[in-house]
């Protein structure tokens, strides 16, 4: 009987060590989240301290632009988690040929502005406006492409589906002319 009272105490020790380490673990990744963050803000103010217009009204770099896009089509889903935003950021340091940092940079300030505006389908025009008179068509279908890969066709859900329509039906009027 003893053994098994040994058994026990050695489980809820096991298990009580595992749990401790895991909120660790949480604890740990909360704070690198956040030091991401902080990173961003210099990047943040500069924005800001722009002639006091909003980050999307000072945003001129096609690439930039694209990210945005990119952003609010996977926010459309719901919350993006960090490897989620990790996956984006080296989709476009690869697509764009910049650095990884450069690459996160864009990811964060992406978010970032979309956390700070009201009507998400003008900043989606917007930029898709952009995109297309900086960069032209091939970026557009390039953009389609990123789109595409960002998320299997099969694992979209309808509000992801109606945000491709609305970004193609916009491309759309860029090929027109």
């Amino acid at each position: 009987m003893h053994i098994i009272l040994g058994l026990i105490g050695i489980l809820a020790a096991a298990s009580f060590w595992i749990y401790r380490i895991n909120a660790a673990a949480r604890g740990a990744q909360e704070l690198a989240e956040l030091a991401g963050e902080a990173a961003n803000l210099p990047r943040k103010m500069r924005f800001r301290s722009k002639t006091g217009k909003k980050a999307i009204d000072v945003l001129e770099d096609p690439r930039e632009a694209a990210a945005v896009v990119l952003a609010g089509y996977m926010l459309e889903a719901g919350d993006v988690p960090s490897d989620r935003r990790d996956q984006l950021a080296a989709m476009l340091g690869e697509r764009f040929e910049v650095s990884r940092t450069t690459g996160e940079e864009m990811v964060a300030q992406a978010f970032w502005i979309h956390a700070d505006i009201a009507n998400p389908d003008s900043v989606i025009n917007k930029m898709i406006d952009l995109v297309g008179k900086s960069a032209g068509a091939e970026a557009l279908r390039d953009l389609d492409r990123m789109l595409d890969a960002a998320t299997p066709a099969e694992s979209r859900d309808a509000s992801q589906k109606a945000f491709l329509v609305k970004v193609r039906n916009r491309s759309a009027l860029h090929f027109r002319e």
